[in-house]
């Protein structure tokens, strides 16, 4: 869950004139979930569509459940963008960390199953327990090979550049 939260200034209370203090003005807790398309990014926060640094930021009310949508405009264009590309890279880090969570499970059906089928022929007898260790440990750099080679006939060009600023003999 990723929390934004649009910070205020106001007049602070019992200071001179002119000091303020910052407070909580709003927050956004945004729970981003691919497996429901109504809780993409898109929910949470809307670029307007006549500006780049302006945008529509659903904030909640944790007491009472209410949501509204507030403004959120920034003077320089950079920071607006840094805003918009921070939220595009929190999105792609969920989604890695989605994909990691289904290799780790496939990998771990898989070694299950690799387990299971080692564990019935074993039965007629022998020493299974050192079998079990030697078909684990060897079955593991198998899965983990790499399938990147060159197919027979296939080349690798590398072009190395000169340096431009050094001369022969000088």
């Amino acid at each position: 869950s990723l929390c934004i939260n649009i910070m205020a200034d106001r007049p602070k209370p019992g200071a001179p004139a002119g000091a303020t203090e910052t407070y909580l003005f709003a927050q956004s807790n945004i729970t981003v979930d691919f497996s429901n398309p109504s809780h993409k990014m898109d929910r949470w926060v809307m670029s307007v569509v006549d500006s780049s640094r302006y945008f529509a930021l659903r904030i909640s009310d944790p007491k009472t459940g209410r949501e509204a949508f507030i403004g959120v405009g920034f003077r320089e264009r950079m920071d607006a963008t840094n805003f918009k590309m921070s939220l595009q890279d929190y999105e792609n880090s969920l989604k890695r960390e989605e994909k990691a969570a289904a290799l780790q499970r496939q990998y771990e059906q898989t070694q299950k199953q690799q387990q299971q089928q080692q564990q019935q022929p074993g039965d007629g007898g022998g020493d299974s327990e050192n079998d079990d260790e030697d078909a684990s440990t060897s079955a593991l750099p198998v899965q983990m090979e790499s399938k990147l080679s060159l197919k027979e006939g296939e080349k690798i060009h590398i072009n190395l550049a000169h340096s431009k600023g050094k001369k022969a003999g000088g």
